[in-house]
């Protein structure tokens, strides 16, 4: 189980986070990759790897699929859409 999400001084909590975020593969601490996309090579890195985020950032890729939590906001929010 991932810890709570890390805040950053004056920033809000998030429910949509990539704490929470489907496609976030957590590592250590609140650290962890973003599988949303292949990897990439980005300089000065020889080999391709995938984004890494913290668990408190957030992008409008994100997805989160039903949980079985019934006090869930975020499975709420999709009960509402439906």
């Amino acid at each position: 189980m991932l810890e709570e999400p890390l805040n950053q001084p004056g920033e809000m909590d998030r429910e949509n986070g990539c704490w929470n975020c489907d496609y976030y593969e957590h590592k250590t601490g609140h650290k962890g990759e973003c599988l949303r996309f292949p990897p990439v090579c980005q300089p000065p890195q020889v080999a391709a790897r995938f984004p890494r985020v913290t668990d408190n950032t957030w992008c409008g890729e994100w997805f989160h699929s039903k949980c079985e939590n019934p006090e869930c906001l975020v499975c709420k929010d999709l009960d509402d859409e439906e």
